[in-house]
């Protein structure tokens, strides 16, 4: 008598007590039939032992059906793996994951490793149609957390205009602090985005703010080597003489 020709119900016991996805799945290839029993047995196994992984690279390769696949198996699970799922389509754009993974209950404001929250991971990108979505669906202009520290921080320092008038339309505080560059401003300073600074500053952005490591946006700048920029703070009233930050003032950079 063959493996195979026991019952459904043995064979789904036996492979409920592997050790591993991967005896799993190679058990499940011994035979076509049984290995479409088992797959969703797999997925269940995943979010049991390995917290939902299987949606998170599911996603990372855009792969619609074995996302739908995970996202059934952890109908009532929501990991770590679902929201970072959540920032990784927001990321890439994917409009339909993006849905998808909401549909399923993936919190919206999450903050979650180095994008923050799926928010920001779609600003960092300029993805302004998902940006523009997630608006829509209740994400939090402000929240703060992940590398760039907010969202109009990371559209900043992306250069990308379409997506920092639109998070400024949508009431982004322009002179919130934190992250990597402590403001919008230091931000699009530090990369020489002289766009990004001219509609900053038009929209109130403050000149003369000293955060962080280096202090202000005309340090920044001038560090960089970006006169243009230099040239835009010091029309707007930054002052030259400034001190912030573990560097001096931006006299110090020349």
């Amino acid at each position: 008598m063959s493996l195979l020709s026991l019952p459904y119900e043995l064979l789904l016991l036996i492979a409920e007590h592997l050790e591993s996805e991967t005896n799993i799945l190679a058990f499940g290839k011994a035979n076509r039939r049984l290995y479409h029993q088992l797959n969703s047995l797999l997925y269940h196994y995943n979010v049991q032992h390995s917290g939902g992984s299987a949606l998170l690279r599911a996603t990372q390769h855009r792969q619609e059906t074995a996302v739908q696949k995970a996202l059934r198996a952890e109908v009532n699970a929501r990991g770590i793996y679902h929201h970072q799922a959540l920032a990784r389509a927001s990321y890439d754009g994917n409009q339909a994951f993006v849905r998808l993974l909401l549909e399923n209950g993936a919190d919206i404001n999450t903050q979650i490793g180095v994008f923050g929250n799926a928010l920001q991971a779609a600003a960092w990108r300029g993805r302004e149609i998902t940006v523009r979505f997630l608006l829509e669906k209740g994400a939090n202009v402000n929240a703060h957390g992940g590398y760039f520290g907010n969202a109009l921080q990371a559209a900043s320092w992306g250069c990308h205009k379409e997506t920092v008038e639109l998070l400024l339309h949508s009431g982004a505080d322009i002179n919130a602090e934190g992250g990597e560059y402590s403001n919008a401003l230091q931000a699009a300073s530090c990369a020489g985005h002289v766009a990004i600074v001219e509609v900053l500053l038009e929209n109130g952005a403050d000149a003369n703010a000293l955060r962080g490591e280096y202090g202000s946006a005309l340090y920044r700048a001038s560090e960089g080597g970006y006169k243009a920029v230099v040239e835009l703070l010091l029309d707007d009233g930054a002052d030259v003489n400034a001190h912030g930050g573990l560097h001096g003032d931006a006299l110090s950079t020349s």
